[in-house]
């Protein structure tokens, strides 16, 4: 039986997208090194500092959907099928304070496949089988009062979830519940951006993340965000796989939109981007070559209760 590959650029997806500048004038800083999270423009006048500011015991729900239209080879090797499309139902909290640090689970309480009209019916099984698996899964996260991930460990459903679609899906909560705040005050027109690289598995992928701030909604921040993930030339042992896979390149690009609600644990937003990965797997003592592409949407909608 074979599986379609989803592409490793699902690994991380933002609540994303594209800048849109402030015609105010704005202050320069310098062209950031190669790690952390750098402003770039600090932004027009009046500006204030960005703070999560969450309340002992906050919890907040979010129902998300994932599309992902994926083409491309088809390899015997479970261990590169990753999330499909679905839509999950998530609870964030309650949150525990712990100086400037925010503790708080989070978990799948409902996950339901999503299928396009003409999918035929062993399809919808296993998109359904798939998103059965996720139901119950989650972690505990940590963050600090910045959106600066501290701490994470995943609970005893998440543990049988498969590798991939498990790296899919946690990837994604974890970025979409926080959204990195630079250290200095800013104003609309602001640009932040985030450089650094994931190590999963063995896997390791170079990110950039800009934000920029472009209004505010009922006193609320909206992001503009761009991503992109890029990984080289790596050879990757996935755990229960019987040989190493050969990632010869990973790309994402993505680009989206969230409403920061500095007082809940996961944000409104969308995103949509493109994907494109190669990979060779040895099968049977073989050496396949299968390359990758695809598009994905997120969209998320957000309650919360304090």
């Amino acid at each position: 039986m074979t599986k379609e590959l989803v592409s490793v650029g699902l690994l991380l997806l933002s609540v994303s997208v594209v800048v849109q500048g402030c015609k105010t004038k704005t202050t320069e800083v310098a062209a950031p090194p190669r790690a952390g999270l750098f402003l770039l423009e600090a932004g027009a006048e009046p500006r204030s500092l960005l703070r999560y500011a969450i309340e002992e015991g906050t919890t907040t729900q979010s129902t998300t959907t994932v599309r992902v239209r994926a083409t491309g080879d088809k390899l015997p090797n479970r261990f590169l099928a990753g999330l499909r499309s679905v839509e999950l139902k998530v609870v964030y909290g309650p949150a525990e304070l712990k100086g400037d640090r925010i503790r708080y689970p989070l978990q799948i309480v409902e996950s339901n496949a999503v299928s396009e009209p003409n999918t035929g019916e062993a399809a919808k099984k296993k998109l359904e089988d798939q998103a059965a698996l996720l139901r119950g899964a989650g972690a505990v996260v940590e963050i600090d009062n910045r959106g600066n991930l501290r701490n994470s460990e995943m609970n005893a459903v998440a543990a049988h979830v498969p590798v991939r679609v498990l790296w899919d899906l946690l990837t994604t909560l974890l970025t979409v519940s926080q959204v990195r705040l630079p250290e200095e005050p800013v104003g609309l027109g602001a640009r932040w951006q985030y450089l650094g690289t994931i190590a999963v598995y063995g896997l390791k992928l170079e990110q950039v993340v800009t934000y920029t701030l472009s209004e505010r909604v009922n006193d609320k921040p909206v992001l503009e965000i761009d991503f992109e993930q890029l990984g080289e030339d790596q050879v990757v042992n996935f755990p229960g796989s019987e040989a190493p896979i050969d990632v010869k390149s990973a790309r994402m690009t993505a680009t989206g939109r969230t409403v920061l609600d500095l007082k809940a644990l996961a944000s409104k937003g969308s995103t949509s981007g493109l994907v494109r990965d190669e990979f060779v797997v040895s099968e049977e003592g073989e050496a396949k070559r299968a390359v990758v592409e695809g598009a994905f949407e997120i969209q998320i909608q957000v309650g919360s209760e304090q």
